[in-house]
């Protein structure tokens, strides 16, 4: 194999245009260096300019690197071809291909970052062997300089860097040295944003103030329905907004009397099972039609009587601790009467009488909270049993979306263009409603959908959840993705991870 520089002349002219000429056994292939000369200047046997060509040493001085450059790569022919693809060329047909909708958008963002930078330094597009090391950090420099994070800046840089190394694999460009060698910024940590257990009790809680928001044309929406939606997302394993808004009752089922849906995550396409604890279907109450006409009126009653044997607990509770506080107390006045000689009476006695007997009450009201809850539950199994084979099973189970905007979307299929972007405008909409809630209930943080997600996590973690079968309940294909949520926090075995959630709020 041999490298050459070689002149072609212009016909006709007397100028023409140096060019790279590479001979493989017997096969040419050339590249145009755009260096246009005099043909009287050109000394063949040498490869260089003479003095007369204006600006002959920058030219010699080209064509030497030129040489050098090739002379270091395993395969000059790829080398010269790759210099003829530019990085926004590949990086749309990349997007063009992008199935998922939020990787898309997340690469358009970027691309849009790189197409501003270039605009910054009067380039429209560079090829993929015109991007050096200087460009690579002049671009982070701009994102930090224009509204990005430092964090920001470096996960945008790590996806522009996944681009070049698929060009890479792709046989379209070789680096002798990368040009992401010299960015060696480090993110700072920055703690996951969730909820307390006492903030999502804030929320659970509140009375929030009259708010009726009109979500589209067809109907309102009262911030009570908004705060639901997120518990629903918490308690039915850390559901991702894009699936809870694409829900569908279709997917609902009932197996031994317990009520599950099974879906496919529009961001990873793997299916998952959910089982529905009673938190879950009682944060769809606001969406269930009115099939039962005594479904609102029975489970309000059972609603009231499992309120007042709560209330009856704790009042059997505090009993229980007050006497707790007096018996070193009474423990030494018995043995003083026991040194003197005295007799123990029964009064005596009263106290230890008292615990037995709130403890047979705690453990009798807790039965009978049992057998509501499994009342409730039922109720709920009979109502959705009925929507589920009714004309209304193909609805949205939540209000975010029209079902005539997605009539062509199944599991198999992609999101459209348009659906995507209703997917985003009521994601928005979701996100400033919760704000509203946020601040009624007295939660200072702001917080947005997806920390639903990480809240889940939080707590089943702090709970002593394994995070084996936290990272399954999440859809995780990386123990290493449901790390990221949480900060070595304990890991202990648990079984049923959302029944012991639901045991902490119920």
């Amino acid at each position: 194999m041999t490298v050459n520089i070689i002149l072609k002349g212009e016909k006709n002219k007397p100028t023409g245009y140096l060019k790279v000429l590479i001979t493989d056994k017997g096969r040419k292939t050339t590249k145009s260096l755009k260096i246009k000369v005099n043909v009287k200047n050109w000394n063949r046997k040498k490869q260089r300019v003479t003095s007369r060509e204006h600006n002959h040493e920058a030219i010699n001085t080209k064509l030497k690197e030129v040489l050098q450059e090739l002379g270091k790569q395993s395969d000059p022919v790829l080398a010269i071809k790759s210099s003829k693809k530019t990085i926004l060329m590949f990086y749309q047909g990349l997007i063009d291909n992008t199935i998922n909708i939020g990787t898309r958008d997340k690469s358009i963002s970027i691309r849009n970052k790189f197409i501003d930078y270039l605009k910054s330094v009067n380039l429209v597009d560079i090829h993929f062997n015109e991007l050096n090391t200087s460009h690579v950090q002049a671009f982070f420099t701009y994102m930090s300089n224009n509204g990005c994070s430092n964090n920001t800046s470096i996960d945008n840089l790590k996806k522009f860097k996944s681009v070049i190394k698929k060009a890479i694999k792709a046989r379209l460009i070789v680096y002798t040295t990368s040009p992401f060698t010299l960015t060696t910024s480090k993110a700072k940590k920055v703690g996951v944003k969730c909820l307390s257990e006492s903030q999502v009790k804030q929320l659970m809680n509140c009375e929030y103030k009259e708010f009726r928001k009109k979500a589209n044309r067809l109907f309102t929406i009262q911030l009570d329905e908004v705060v639901n939606v997120f518990l629903f997302q918490i308690f039915a394993q850390g559901l991702r907004v894009a699936d809870v808004q694409l829900l569908r009752w279709s997917e609902f089922n009932i197996v031994d009397n317990q009520v599950f849906f099974e879906y496919t995550q529009l961001k990873t396409k793997k299916p998952m099972s959910v089982k529905l604890t009673i938190l879950c279907l009682k944060s769809l109450h606001h969406r269930l039609p009115d099939l039962d006409k005594n479904f609102n009126s029975h489970i309000e009653s059972l609603e009231f009587d499992r309120e007042r044997l709560s209330e009856y607990i704790k009042e059997a509770t505090s009993n229980i601790n007050e006497v707790e506080k007096r018996k070193p107390v009474l423990k030494v006045q018995n043995k003083i009467k026991k040194v003197l000689g005295e007799e123990i009476t029964a009064d005596d006695l009263r106290q230890d009488i008292i615990d037995v007997s709130q403890e047979i009450a705690i453990e009798t009201f807790t039965e009978g909270i049992i057998k509501i809850d499994t009342e409730i539950y039922n109720l709920y199994v009979t109502e959705i049993a009925n929507i589920i084979t009714s004309d209304k099973k193909h609805d949205f189970v939540f209000h975010f979306l029209k079902a005539s905007d997605f009539r062509s979307y199944t599991k198999e299929k992609n999101l459209t263009k348009t659906q995507g972007l209703r997917l985003k405008a009521s994601r928005d909409s979701y996100n400033r409603w919760l704000a509203i809630a946020g601040r009624q209930a007295g939660i200072n943080t702001p917080f947005t959908s997806h920390v639903a997600r990480h809240t889940y996590t939080q707590l089943l973690v702090t709970g002593g959840a394994d995070i084996g079968a936290l990272s399954k309940s999440l859809g995780h294909s990386h123990l290493s993705t449901t790390q990221t949520y949480i900060n070595q926090l304990p890991n202990n075995k648990v079984q049923n991870l959302n029944d012991q959630l639901t045991d902490t709020f119920n």
